[in-house]
């Protein structure tokens, strides 16, 4: 499938966050392209961006990049009108903090993914500088429905990053998801998915701490 696919017909992942949570970064490093622009200035995300990608097992997914929840400058209320209204389209959320940062903010992520029930994976960002302790993890676990750790840095683990965001993707457990991207996969890949679990089970103990950590 081509990066000409309709938009309807890939998958649609929304990252949401805090402004300079690393959004964008985020996305680039999963792209491996300069897709975003970043910065160490909040707020440089001011509009929606999106990247169509080959994403095993799913084909064509396109990422969409959003500005920052917490925006207070003085277009912030509209940037985050814009942002809030892509929970309509989207397919699964990501939600990026980092370590011991929770609030108001990541709280109306939350309740906005169950509302038009969607899939939530908590992206723990930044962990070159410091990881999550256990009692954050635990509470990421009690409010979003899959967890990643991960560090968008250039040069840091992307196969690692894009592993644990294919498991996670394809291991959906709410309604919307699981239907569309069961259907997805049987109509487009037909044993495509039987062959990603069976790509994900030979690989090295690295890779699979995520799963092994939020599956077990």
């Amino acid at each position: 499938m081509s990066e000409k696919t309709a938009k309807s017909m890939r998958l649609q992942i929304a990252i949401f966050g805090r402004t300079n949570a690393g959004k964008s970064s985020f996305i680039n490093h999963i792209t491996g392209q300069q897709v975003a622009i970043t910065s160490n200035i909040a707020g440089t995300t001011t509009d929606i961006v999106e990247k169509p990608m080959e994403f095993a097992p799913f084909g064509a997914v396109l990422f969409i990049d959003t500005a920052g929840l917490d925006d207070t400058s003085e277009l912030g209320a509209a940037r985050v009108q814009k942002t809030m209204k892509v929970f309509d389209r989207a397919d699964c959320a990501v939600l990026l903090t980092t370590a011991g940062v929770w609030g108001d903010t990541e709280e109306a992520i939350v309740q906005a993914a169950r509302e038009h029930k969607i899939k939530l994976i908590g992206a723990v960002n930044q962990c070159d500088i410091v990881m999550p302790d256990d009692k954050f993890l635990e509470l990421l676990k009690s409010r979003c429905d899959a967890v990643m750790t991960c560090s968008a840095l250039p040069g840091t683990d992307r196969e690692k990053a894009i592993t644990d965001l294919e498991y996670l993707l394809a291991t959906s457990d709410t309604e919307k998801d699981f239907e569309r991207v069961a259907k997805f996969i049987e109509e487009t890949f037909g044993n495509g998915f039987a062959a990603f679990e069976e790509r994900i089970s030979k690989m090295p103990e690295k890779a699979m701490s995520v799963r092994d950590a939020v599956f077990a």
